[in-house]
């Protein structure tokens, strides 16, 4: 049994409530560890594009032009058995649908805008007031599907910003959404990166870089500097 698994189910949770907003984001090279990506994509997911919603609209266009062609045309009492309010029925009636898909359509097109431009924002905001520290992964818990990829992946991170104590992190959330291959993952006793905003009242976002071949590096450097002067390693 791990730390994670040992921990009761209330003071999982805590833990959890307590660090918020913590993304994993694997770094491919090593040489980029300690560099925000400048996109906030990378971070938050791909937005839906403009192409992308604009094709939506012209979807809704044929479809309402075929829908009401088709209902209300061979509705109408063309021979003039059925009184006026039978074709005034059949001209409203498939706006009863369309309606609510047209103003739906519509809040989403804003909805997407304003949501875009507020997490640009946050994410220039963050990226300029954060800083970057050390931690180390103490536990995790991972499963992976068929394709090596991580269906779950929870670690228990210790990391410390200079002036304050130590500090449990619980991440469980992937940058864009993005699983990482089980490769990818950090392990037990990999040396990550954690973006922080240090500012009281800040976001509370937190960004976890990870790469193998970097962490690697750092236990070689420790390793060196540990021999290199015994007392450091005392």
């Amino acid at each position: 049994m791990t730390l994670l698994q040992n921990l009761p189910a209330d003071d999982f949770k805590a833990l959890k409530l307590t660090t918020p907003h913590t993304r994993l984001l694997p770094v491919k090279r090593a040489e980029d560890m300690g560099k925000l990506p400048t996109d906030p994509q990378v971070v938050y997911g791909k937005y839906t594009s403009r192409k992308r919603r604009v094709l939506q609209g012209v979807y809704l266009v044929a479809g309402t032009c075929l829908g009401v062609g088709f209902i209300t045309g061979n509705a109408l009492n063309h021979g003039g058995v059925m009184p006026l309010a039978w074709d005034i029925i059949w001209i409203l009636f498939p706006w009863v649908f369309l309606l609510p898909l047209w103003r739906g359509y519509f809040r989403g097109w804003r909805s997407a805008t304003r949501t875009q431009q507020k997490s640009a924002e946050d994410y220039a905001a963050f990226s300029q007031a954060a800083l970057h520290v050390t931690g180390t992964v103490i536990d995790r818990i991972l499963r992976v599907d068929r394709t090596n990829r991580a269906v779950v992946l929870v670690l228990l991170l210790h990391t410390q910003v200079p002036g304050r104590p130590m500090e449990s992190l619980v991440v469980s959330e992937f940058a864009a959404g993005n699983p990482p291959l089980e490769s990818e993952s950090p392990q037990v006793g990999d040396t990550v990166i954690v973006w922080i905003d240090p500012h009281p009242g800040g976001s509370g976002e937190k960004i976890v870089q990870s790469n193998q071949a970097w962490s690697r590096r750092q236990e070689r450097a420790a390793e060196q500097g540990a021999t290199a002067d015994p007392d450091l390693a005392e």
